[in-house]
């Protein structure tokens, strides 16, 4: 592919992010707007909410600037990812905890596939040490979807064993964003 047409996929994965982070979180405002009364847990909620969506977000697009799709094909993951994203505040709201393990645990399967996508795609421009740490963040999470799935059918027995296991996904999550950010300070 010729490098304007690099640019133009990316442009348009880029938007295609922001685009549907917007419906997500316009989505979670309009809930928040429809409620008679707002207490300080409903806007707690929001906010925590806001911030993971964000947050996946600002993952997601960082990957991709780093790391554009270089073939012609329709970047499905990609936009897996994305709808994922959008659904968090959704299945929040309506699904509970069981949902929104299933969620994670679908979003974190395509993530990883995205990754080792990533790999494949990039190889020649990769030194050794860069596919080492993307291969180790796609199996983080791989071990995310294992633990997610395992949470979601618990959590259908047990709504505290559940709540411990859906904690512990999330200490991974943010324990994994904290390797990641120190493994990239050593590479650079």
């Amino acid at each position: 592919m010729e490098k304007n047409d690099l640019i133009t996929i990316n442009v348009l994965i880029l938007e295609l992010a922001t685009m549907i982070v917007a419906i997500a979180l316009a989505f979670t405002a309009e809930s928040l707007a429809s409620l008679k009364i707002i207490t300080f847990y409903v806007l707690t909620e929001f906010i925590i909410i806001t911030v993971v969506v964000i947050w996946f977000w600002w993952l997601y697009v960082m990957l991709r600037l780093k790391y554009p799709p270089l073939s012609d094909t329709f970047p499905i993951y990609d936009v897996l990812i994305l709808v994922s994203i959008s659904l968090f505040p959704f299945v929040y709201k309506l699904g509970g905890l069981t949902y929104l393990s299933i969620l994670l645990s679908m979003m974190m399967l395509f993530w990883s596939t995205l990754l080792f996508q990533i790999i494949k795609e990039h190889k020649g421009n990769m030194v050794k040490e860069e596919i080492t740490i993307i291969r180790t963040e796609a199996k983080l999470r791989l071990v995310v979807v294992v633990l997610s799935a395992i949470t979601a059918l618990v959590s259908f027995f047990s709504s505290l064993y559940g709540t411990i296991l859906f904690s512990l996904v999330i200490f991974i999550i943010i324990l994994s964003a904290y390797i990641h950010r120190i493994s990239r300070k050593f590479t650079e």
